[in-house]
């Protein structure tokens, strides 16, 4: 705007601060943690360092932590803790760090196929930090190697601890691209591996990280080859993501494609993200490389994965990383979802992908209303299924659907109990804006009825198709 003759910027800003006793801080961490991929954070402004003292050496004092953006990193969206480097050179010769191990399976042999290493920082007054809250302040510095070498090491011991165990499972470690492109980092590979001679090498796959650039791609794949040719294997991680996708997939010979958790995360509500997957997925098998999804959190959203090609998964539906002592447990009693194995040996028309996903987004969203209702909010609305004619399901349910299974037995009841949950559901949200609790909470108890009558039916018609697809 103008003023005065005088061009001036207006620009908006929200700051929030305050006290978080430490106690706190470790939940605080966790959720940002968790939520990293779901929101825009805004840039939290850092107190000004006196000349004297570099931002390297900079250890905010306790308990006042900062939690910023970090505005130089390509993906703006990692986060993390304001410590020092120093503190964090501590942390490591003090052995407060550990390595958990996030489960992959292959859904349709319903099988534990590897683990992910993930390194955890055991702060000793702030708990459990998430390695993006303090990986990125020291990606250009000399312990991002120490780091690394020490993730190697302790990864090795312990799949050397489950071999003596009688269990053989592959672990994947994340490395620094600095770290890998480091002149000595062959030499040391080969030097940790000598200290496990018993240890298979193929037991081990270097995951590197898409978000960071690679300066020389041709010394890269001459590294990769010849770790390949000692048996250690690559993985190119949140592949689709970062720097070039094409031409790392067509320059590192990588084993294995990563796809990135956030496309996963959105695959059940984006048919852009699903189109995404799709493109991810024809391009590993035009190049010969083997795919995992990254993020699974629904056993639907594994059943969509296995019908797009991809069987091999890891995320929190399976389940969350695990420390060392408590995977051989684990793998042990491992019992995949019962979905996976019901819809494996099926072909699926992907344009039916709607039906199968109804039951969660009907669950989903009543389970919003109904909480709506027991805490009496006005005013809001169920988001995403405004009516049941043009819901992902309803619109399946009047084209694709009616023309492939308008004959089966129970389809035009399922279209019927759909449309009445609609209906009431619409009258329940009008009781509950109008501040009529009691009829609210009355047309609540039919919605929870009708969706499962819905559901019952859901299940006959998705019997019967997977037994005509048999």
């Amino acid at each position: 705007m103008t003023v005065q003759d005088r061009l001036v910027r207006i620009e908006k800003s929200l700051s929030l601060s305050g006290w978080i006793s430490p106690g706190d801080v470790r939940f605080l961490l966790d959720a940002v943690a968790d939520l990293r991929e779901n929101i825009s954070p805004s840039k939290l402004l850092l107190p000004s360092l006196p000349p004297s003292q570099p931002p390297e050496t900079f250890d905010l004092p306790s308990p006042e932590w900062f939690i910023s953006e970090d505005s130089n990193d390509s993906e703006g969206k990692r986060w993390h803790v304001n410590q020092s480097v120093e503190r964090i050179y501590q942390a490591l010769d003090g052995g407060e760090f550990h390595l958990y191990y996030q489960p992959k399976v292959n859904m349709r042999l319903g099988k534990v196929v590897g683990l992910e290493a993930l390194i955890r920082w055991e702060h000793p007054e702030f708990g459990l930090i998430p390695p993006l809250s303090f990986l990125p302040q020291i990606e250009e510095s000399s312990l991002i190697i120490d780091i690394g070498e020490w993730v190697l090491d302790k990864a090795l011991h312990q799949i050397d601890q489950w071999q003596q165990m009688g269990q053989l499972i592959p672990v994947s470690i994340n490395l620094s691209v600095n770290h890998l492109t480091h002149r000595a980092f062959l030499i040391r590979l080969k030097d940790a591996l000598s200290r496990y001679p018993d240890l298979p090498p193929h037991l081990i796959d270097i995951e590197i990280v898409e978000s960071v650039a690679i300066g020389d791609l041709k010394a890269m794949s001459q590294l990769m080859v010849e770790c390949q040719q000692m048996g250690v294997t690559f993985s190119i991680d949140d592949f689709g993501t970062g720097y070039s996708s094409l031409r790392y997939l067509k320059r590192l010979p990588s084993n294995t494609l990563k796809i990135d958790q956030s496309f996963v995360l959105g695959l059940l509500h984006d048919s852009g993200d699903m189109e995404l997957i799709k493109a991810v997925i024809a391009l590993a098998q035009v190049f010969h490389r083997s795919v995992i999804a990254e993020g699974v959190e629904s056993p639907e959203a594994g059943v969509v994965l296995m019908w797009l090609g991809c069987d091999l998964a890891q995320g929190f539906c399976i389940s969350r990383a695990l420390p060392g002592e408590e995977v051989m447990d684990w793998v042990g009693n491992y019992k995949p979802d019962p979905s996976w194995a019901l819809w494996s040996g099926v072909k699926f028309d992907l344009t039916d992908v709607p039906l199968l996903l109804a039951q969660y987004d009907h669950s989903v969203w009543v389970s919003r209303i109904i909480d709506q209702i027991q805490h009496s909010q006005s005013g809001l609305y169920a988001i995403g299924m405004e009516d049941y004619a043009i819901c992902r399901f309803g619109r399946w349910y009047s084209e694709d659907g009616r023309i492939k299974y308008g004959d089966f037995e129970g389809f035009v009841e399922i279209g019927k109990l759909h449309e009445e949950m609609h209906l009431v559901a619409e009258k329940a949200l009008v009781f509950l804006n109008s501040g009529r609790w009691d009829e609210a909470t009355l047309y609540g108890e039919k919605l929870v009825a009708l969706k499962e009558t819905l559901f019952s039916g859901l299940a006959n018609i998705l019997s019967a198709i997977r037994l005509s697809h048999a």
